[in-house]
């Protein structure tokens, strides 16, 4: 892991309460993380509504569900991956009902990506 970025909750009594946000970044050079890559323990599983925790001591700090993965490549040959995720006050929050359904979206998922944002099975992702 190259960076870690969480934020919750509010500053001051009088501030509005802001939904957790997560931001992880990773050494991707080995392709672990490449949604493309057969050969990754992860293939099938870099996909957008995945669970993620973060643990310290064993002790869960933040648990959330990914919301998109981005994906950098730099010319010397470095590449990187990206997850955000959000808690559940922002999963409710961007629900909405339509003739009695619930539903809800996924900010940022365009382009390639959007070939990747399927959903298969409930396994989630631990962050130590």
């Amino acid at each position: 892991m190259t960076g870690l970025s969480l934020s919750r909750g509010k500053n001051r009594d009088l501030d509005r309460f802001n939904a957790g946000v997560l931001s992880v970044t990773v050494n991707n050079e080995d392709r672990a993380f490449d949604p493309l890559y057969t050969s990754s323990p992860f293939y099938g599983d870099i996909v957008p509504r995945r669970d993620v925790r973060v643990l310290a001591n064993g002790t869960a700090q933040y648990v959330g569900k990914i919301l998109d993965w981005n994906f950098d490549f730099e010319p010397n040959g470095r590449q990187s991956a990206s997850l955000e995720a959000a808690d559940g006050f922002h999963i409710s929050g961007t629900a909405g009902v339509d003739s009695g359904h619930c539903h809800t979206t996924v900010d940022g998922c365009s382009g390639e990506r959007g070939v990747v944002a399927g959903f298969r099975g409930v396994a989630g992702w631990q962050i130590v």
